[in-house]
């Protein structure tokens, strides 16, 4: 809360006034705030939004400040009361982070049905896990994570982020409704830009198209989604994801780890995947004497094709390794 500081005069009365209006203020101050504060109790959700849900999103609030191609800052709100237990997926809470992500702020706390608050962690008490498995064998991305256990339903879990990103090759996608089970009671997606960064951005199946406002210098673009209930999936209906809202981000220029580029065609894609590849393209020397002395002499292309692809095979292993820009 922010308090203006008053320049009293040496009378006695006035000091009183000001004091008067000073106390006014901090008591409307403290109001405001109480009066702000967000209530969780699972008495608020209209029926129409329990019917068929295991949980739903009471408030999903996602900013991007875009400050340049290099960088921006990412903040999450969110709020989900999980209904029964086929809903407990949403009481665990994670966040990545890597050295294009630095994860500043990670909170979550857990509410009983009536919104009395049980249990608060900040981003020390959550596990730290690397990111490996399934072809990965080394990453420098890691995860924060953290589950709430709950068995006395419903029961609701908030969540609250701050990330600095530097490198915006890879915007957040918005999905405000992540499955049929889920209601949504509000979420928005707000992305602030200067009013001339391109911002790029594709929406699928949303009710609105995005407002735009610009201001100052600054372009703000929003996305709402707002009381949508859940629904039960129909058999052999098309897959969720291509059913639900959905938009989609890209920067028009970036930058990341020093090299440049843009996202506008296909050709300026290309021509920034061959600046990562520039003088990486080369094999040693050791290499090339090898290559020789298995197809020289060959004479039909196909046969030295086979007779390399065949070395390949049994002197190479594919392995994912995901560091710094090349993951």
């Amino acid at each position: 809360m922010h308090i203006q500081h008053f320049r009293l005069q040496a009378c006695p009365h006035r000091i009183r006034q000001s004091s008067s209006r000073l106390l006014i203020l901090l008591v409307a101050g403290l109001s405001a705030g109480i009066a702000s504060a967000q209530d969780w109790s699972s008495s608020t959700i209209p029926d129409s939004l329990r019917k068929e849900a295991s949980a739903v999103r009471r408030i999903d609030e996602t900013v991007i400040e875009i400050e340049s191609p290099r960088k921006a800052k990412l903040h999450y709100r969110r709020a989900y009361t999980i209904l029964n237990s086929a809903g407990d997926e949403y009481a665990t809470v994670h966040a990545f982070y890597d050295k294009f992500h630095k994860l500043n702020i990670a909170t979550a706390t857990l509410y009983d049905a009536d919104g009395k608050e049980l249990k608060k962690i900040k981003k020390n008490d959550m596990e730290d896990w690397i990111v490996e498995g399934s072809g990965t064998v080394m990453s420098d991305t890691r995860i924060k994570f953290y589950r709430f256990i709950n068995h006395n339903y419903p029961f609701t879990v908030t969540y609250e982020e701050e990330t600095d990103l530097d490198g915006l090759f890879i915007l957040p996608q918005w999905l405000p409704q992540p499955s049929p089970s889920l209601a949504v009671e509000d979420c928005r997606l707000v992305v602030k830009a200067p009013s001339a960064y391109s911002l790029r951005y594709k929406q699928y199946h949303c009710p609105e198209t995005a407002t735009i406002t610009d201001n100052n210098g600054n372009k703000t673009y929003t996305w709402e989604l707002r009381n949508r209930p859940a629904s039960r999936q129909e058999a052999l209906a098309p897959s969720w994801l291509h059913l639900e809202p959905c938009v989609k981000l890209a920067p028009g220029d970036f930058e990341i780890q020093g090299y440049k580029g843009r996202m506008y065609t296909w050709t300026d894609m290309g021509n920034f995947i061959n600046a990562l590849w520039q003088g990486r393209d080369q094999l040693p020397e050791e290499a090339k004497k090898k290559v020789h002395a298995l197809v020289d002499g060959i004479k039909d292309e196909k046969e030295k094709i086979n007779t390399l692809y065949d070395f390949l095979q049994k002197n190479s292993h594919y392995v994912n390794i995901q560091l710094g820009i090349g993951g």
